[in-house]
């Protein structure tokens, strides 16, 4: 028994990262009732984020607690999630940058606190090993997400964005939880070894099964996967474009990780339906595979008819949701590459060449205004060819062609469906599937491009002053330039992750 509560309540070294950045993120709400500072605040949430990736790589691998009990924790600290939440840490830098100028002055420390207490929400559903902590972890997420878009934009369009992503959050939690008490019902627990343990002994298929579709369900709205979109248009174009960039990658992130983490944790096992030889994994993963070719359908043909720039994003970021799903759909093994490794290292390359379009755009002016349609960066190349170059790379990463990392993730996506081995027919005709659409959506990258390149300016377009967004822009772009010509920077980290993990 003392060995259960010692596990239990050393599980906070864990998490101390995490810890760290929702300490700043009180810090700097209560702080910034006396210090408005733009840069004070900046530099102290900065330092935070380096911190916890510092304690995150030279602390946590060594710091298992003494006598450690699996069935009783909150937590785990395996390499994979270390790595994942590196990925985090990183991305919240990035952010953070991008970020910067973005927040009016009265509201810059409670914006700042949102954005880290997000990004700890992600690193804690990541390292979660009980379906409480990881609900506990997704509402962490969500909070903050809708509080700092409200913060970005408080007219009335902003108003409503964020009432529409507030509502359909509390929607998406309430079936999620739904689906973990169907879970806790039948394994009379909440901790992931325990439910493995109780389902192998034994359980009702088909209620479990019901439990994997509510949480997948539930997981879909945070990740925007048709047909539990329908909200991503309308709040991409109404809230400020730092908050369509943050709604663009953080939930994205944790939903695909906690979808990946609960099949490979808890619906991995061999329970089948009494109705007929197919296991409930088999089942779930069917079910990703119809979510993938309806998402990368709905995303790509109506990016097709789209002058709404932001809107257009939103279906970009639908569309790229279906890729990461056929990945999800391939299931953990396979050779030359597995569909979870494919995930993780196409949601990487993802939050690079999403940041860098959306860092890029924050620096696209026009009077003052930032711009909302298409055609309004007409001739951008020939006014800020610079820019234009940058804007342009993240663009051809998003449609998947070289010299860009987006080529391998795509790539890896495909060879992942076509070498499952688990239900091969139909996942090939997924794989052939995502290289239509691929093909499909290229034609709205380009011709956004062309517009840049090929067209007369429209209106003058005004001195970039926003280097902080140029910063997270040059970065990401010249990281998904890096990881085209040596993508084992980001693949080694991966596979010797999962070669622990087994």
């Amino acid at each position: 028994m003392q060995s259960v509560y010692q596990t239990f309540t050393e599980n906070w070294i864990i998490i101390l990262p995490e810890l760290l950045l929702l300490g700043v993120a009180a810090l700097s709400v209560l702080g910034g009732l006396w210090v408005r500072s733009r840069g004070v605040w900046l530099i102290i949430c900065l330092t935070a984020l380096i911190v916890g990736i510092l304690i995150l790589v030279t602390k946590i691998p060594s710091q298992w607690p003494s006598q450690w009990i699996p069935s009783a924790s909150l937590f785990m600290t395996e390499e994979l999630r270390v790595v994942l939440r590196g990925l985090t840490l990183f991305t919240g830098v990035i952010l953070l940058l991008l970020c910067w100028t973005q927040a009016k002055q009265d509201y810059l420390p409670e914006f700042y606190a949102c954005l880290l207490g997000a990004t700890a929400g992600i690193g804690m559903a990541i390292a979660a090993y009980d379906l409480v902590a990881l609900f506990l972890a997704l509402e962490t997420v969500s909070i903050p997400t809708y509080i700092g878009l409200y913060l970005l934009r408080r007219d009335n369009p902003g108003l409503e964005a964020t009432v529409k992503y507030f509502l359909l959050s509390i929607f998406s939690s309430a079936i999620f939880l739904f689906g973990t008490s169907l879970l806790y019902f039948e394994a009379g627990s909440t901790n992931y070894l325990r439910i493995q343990l109780a389902l192998a002994q034994g359980a009702d298929a088909s209620t479990v099964l019901l439990s994997g579709i509510l949480v997948i369900t539930g997981l879909s709205f945070r990740i925007a996967a048709v047909p539990f979109h329908f909200y991503a248009p309308d709040v991409f174009v109404g809230t400020h474009p730092a908050g369509a960039a943050f709604l663009a990658v953080v939930p994205k992130v944790v939903g695909i990780i906690s979808i990946m983490q609960l099949l490979t944790e808890i619906y991995s096992g061999a329970l089948k339906l009494s109705s007929a030889e197919i296991s409930v994994l088999q089942v779930l993963l069917l079910a990703l595979g119809i979510l993938a070719a309806a998402s990368m359908v709905l995303g790509n043909i109506a990016g097709l008819l789209q002058a709404e720039l932001y809107r257009l994003l939103a279906y970009s970021s639908i569309a790229h949701t279906g890729y990461m799903l056929v990945g999800m759909a391939a299931g953990g093994d396979g050779t030359p590459v597995s569909g979870y490794q494919a995930v993780i290292f196409y949601l990487g390359t993802y939050l690079l060449m999403t940041i860098g379009t959306f860092a890029g755009l924050l620096c696209v002016r026009q009077d003052g205004k930032l711009l909302a349609h298409v055609d309004e960066l007409s001739g951008l190349a020939q006014v800020r060819p610079g820019l234009a170059l940058l804007l342009a790379v993240s663009l051809f990463s998003l449609v998947g062609l070289p010299p860009t990392a987006g080529f391998w993730g795509k790539v890896n996506l495909f060879l992942a469906a076509w070498y499952a081995p688990a239900g091969q027919s139909l996942l090939r005709f997924l794989a052939i599937f995502l290289a239509l659409n691929a093909a499909i959506g290229a034609w709205y990258y380009l011709r956004v491009i062309g517009i840049m390149y090929l067209r007369q300016p429209i209106k003058t377009f005004d001195n970039v002053n926003d280097w902080p967004a140029l910063l997270s822009c040059v970065v990401c772009t010249l990281l998904t330039v890096v990881l085209f010509f040596m993508p084992s920077l980001w693949w080694r980290p991966i596979e010797n992750a999962f070669a622990m993990t087994r």
